[in-house]
């Protein structure tokens, strides 16, 4: 090969590399630099509305729920509105040391409304990255829906849009946050949590690694149901716990 040859060989390597670079780069979110930098992470249809830095401790979460003995951890405030009249709330809790590579999803109950803090709480002590939703339904409460009424689109994200916003959303802040993806997802709900993680993994079984859903009244009672691959199922009762996946 030429002297001439070879610099043109080189100089197309060089470009293509180089474009290849960037092409990927830029199919990433925004990298932080911190905790606070996550107010600035662009994701389409998305506004990060908190992103503090919270120390270990016991903490107080915004349910009112107490959390003794908590790692530091990166708070998220976020909303997702893909549509008019459509507005999900999402609230993710991120460890700062000893992330696992997993973003642990949550349900909410009844008709949500709410950010519940136990499950994100129990999934950040695991050392996971995790999130839940209002479902799209304030300011209903999970055992008053009236407000929902004439309101299509938000029955639309409380019965089966929400979870998965809040799984696309939450994968991408975790993958900000941290430099890479979540290399494992795991899903945990009862009750009405447990009929969205049923419809999100009939729906889009790759969405999770793993589903562990107790639907109120889906299956006969005490029945277990196994899907494909990727969901556990059973049916909940008033003392059911909804423990988080190990």
């Amino acid at each position: 090969m030429s002297d001439k040859a070879k610099f043109v060989f080189r100089a197309a390597l060089f470009v293509s590399t180089a474009l290849g670079f960037s092409l990927s780069i830029g199919s990433l979110p925004a990298r932080a630099a911190g905790c606070e930098d996550l107010l600035n992470l662009k994701i389409p249809e998305t506004t990060i509305k908190v992103a503090e830095s919270i120390p270990a401790g016991d903490y107080t979460a915004s349910d009112k729920m107490k959390h003794a003995g908590m790692p530091a951890f990166c708070r998220v405030l976020a909303s997702v509105q893909r549509a008019p009249d459509s507005d999900i709330e999402i609230e993710m809790w991120l460890p700062n040391e000893g992330w696992k590579g997993v973003f642990h999803g949550n349900g909410n109950g009844g008709y949500g409304g709410t950010l519940a803090s136990g499950g994100i709480a129990a999934g950040v002590k695991r050392g996971y990255a995790a999130a839940t939703t209002d479902m799209g339904t304030a300011p209903s409460t999970p055992l008053n829906g009236d407000s929902l009424i004439g309101h299509p689109r938000k029955w639309e994200d409380w019965g089966k849009l929400s979870t998965h916003l809040m799984t696309e959303a939450g994968k991408k802040i975790a993958k900000a946050f941290y430099g890479k993806a979540p290399n494992r997802s795991y899903y945990t709900g009862c009750s009405t949590g447990g009929q969205e993680g049923l419809i999100e993994g009939q729906s889009i079984p790759t969405t999770m690694t793993a589903f562990s859903s107790a639907p109120r009244s889906s299956i006969a009672p005490g029945g277990m149901r196994r899907l494909p691959g990727t969901i556990s199922s059973r049916t909940s009762s008033p003392d059911t716990s909804c423990p988080t996946p190990s």
